[in-house]
């Protein structure tokens, strides 16, 4: 039996499969939201809960998950892919 992957949520630092966190990656071309968890490198996982998604923009803790200076712009403009991502969830 395969076991199934687990990761922590950056925010509420509950584990979880991986499957029911998205994942945040800092590459060459800086910060993206990784749908297809297969980008090359440093990731971060955060969960599908709006509160997590508000926690993200605490100073900090995605910079320091992701070892990087992010600014407030950089933030909220990945606040709005996640919670997009949420909602196309939802309705698929």
């Amino acid at each position: 039996m395969i076991k199934e992957p687990i990761r922590t949520c950056i925010v509420c630092r509950v584990s979880r499969p991986k499957k029911d966190l998205m994942r945040l990656t800092r590459d060459e071309a800086g910060l993206r939201l990784d749908l297809t968890t297969k980008l090359s490198g440093r990731g971060a996982y955060v969960c599908y809960n709006p509160s997590c998604l508000k926690g993200l923009l605490r100073k900090g803790i995605l910079g320091k998950s992701l070892r990087i200076e992010v600014d407030d712009k950089e933030i909220k403009e990945i606040t709005a892919n996640l919670i997009a991502q949420i909602d196309r969830r939802k309705d698929g």
